[in-house]
């Protein structure tokens, strides 16, 4: 596991304190698979329509899974 790819996942239910080691880049495949086999076609009008005419704007998007949406904002998605 390459060391940029290690995460740490916390288990924040109530009365615990697990935390465990996973590696976001090994499954990020799998987040991306999820939008070629759901219908998200309700969340993206939504998120359109929230942004609005704002497109133009900078986006600063740090650690917020593999980048679908904001490729789809940004215009190259």
């Amino acid at each position: 596991m390459s060391r940029r790819g290690r995460k740490l996942a916390v288990d924040a239910s109530p009365g615990t304190c697990m935390a465990r080691s996973v590696d976001y880049d090994q499954i990020a495949k799998t987040y991306d698979r999820r939008y070629q086999v759901n219908d998200y076609s309700g969340v993206e009008a939504a998120l359109i329509a929230f942004i609005g005419e704002q497109f133009s704007l900078r986006v600063l998007e740090v650690g917020c899974g593999t980048g679908h949406w904001l490729r789809l904002v940004s215009g190259s998605g």
